[in-house]
């Protein structure tokens, strides 16, 4: 089980005309992101703009990359319970096949 699949697990609570970067690309960006080093959402959106390629051969970004305030808008409307539980599942994932 990847990463992804675990991270599209996570329930969008948006309506959808506020819809327009798919939950799945903005948090996959933003873990990318803070992996890679970022510390915040201009950061963060800085590196996709940069990796707008590279994060392409896992997502498809048809919209490419948010505004930070649109990815910090997004990443705050995800319950915390959600997320944990995203990296707790993919961590037993892992576990399980060592």
């Amino acid at each position: 089980m990847s990463f992804l699949n675990e991270i599209e697990k996570i329930e969008d609570h948006r309506v959808d005309a506020n819809k327009e970067y798919d939950l799945t690309d903005i948090v996959f960006l933003t873990m990318a992101g803070v992996l890679c080093g970022a510390k915040g959402w201009k950061a963060i959106q800085i590196f996709g703009e940069y990796q707008l390629n590279w994060l392409r051969q896992y997502r498809e970004f048809p919209n490419g990359i948010p505004t930070r305030h649109s990815i910090g808008r997004i990443i705050r409307g995800i319950e915390a319970e959600s997320i944990i539980s995203c990296f707790i599942a993919w961590s037993n994932s892992l576990r399980d096949k060592g």
